[in-house]
């Protein structure tokens, strides 16, 4: 028999799913996200679901279980297009794109980090759109694409309007090459 005290709200998951990734819990994270995303989409709140399937799937890449990752947040890019919330909609494409990268799918990643990046470059998201530009700058590294990935890194720094002396020098080192 289920004891209702033990049954928690959408809200109390998430709150518990927060503190678990905050304490380094991941795996305990993305269970108690996946109980709010479950409890959300029950009380017909499908946008706050998607949200919680995309901190289910961060949570999972702490825990390096990138299978899982991709399985709980594909399809919540497009929930989040069809409700016309772009930014949203780029960070789970960020999310997949960082799921499919640990899956070692290297190049579809490039193309998901891509799309992600366009969309937040548009809506002017200027320190999220650094943060996948870095992540592509990585991936190009990885794919031996250094050129590519001095471009990726310093289109990032760019973004960045009020760079902190460490991104400064990072700015005048990245235009070095491109001297050359």
């Amino acid at each position: 028999m289920i004891n209702p005290d033990d049954v928690k709200t959408p809200q109390e998951n998430e709150q518990d799913g927060k503190r678990a990734y905050q304490a380094g819990e991941f795996e305990q994270a993305a269970r108690a996200f996946a109980g709010a995303a479950e409890g959300f989409q029950v009380a017909g709140d499908t946008l706050k679901a998607a949200e919680m399937r995309n901190n289910q799937s961060v949570a999972f890449l702490q825990a390096d279980l990138p299978e899982e990752a991709k399985r709980v947040v594909e399809g919540t890019a497009q929930i989040f297009a069809q409700a016309d919330d772009p930014k949203r909609q780029a960070l789970a494409l960020g999310n997949l794109a960082a799921a499919m990268e640990g899956m070692g799918e290297l190049r579809t990643a490039l193309v998901t980090y891509t799309q992600s990046a366009e969309i937040l470059q548009e809506i002017g998201a200027q320190e999220e759109y650094a943060h996948v530009m870095k992540s592509i700058s990585a991936l190009k590294l990885r794919l031996k694409n250094p050129l590519g990935a001095l471009a990726s890194m310093d289109e990032g720094m760019e973004a960045i309007g009020s760079p902190n002396w460490k991104q400064r020098l990072v700015k005048r080192l990245l235009k070095i090459p491109f001297n050359f």
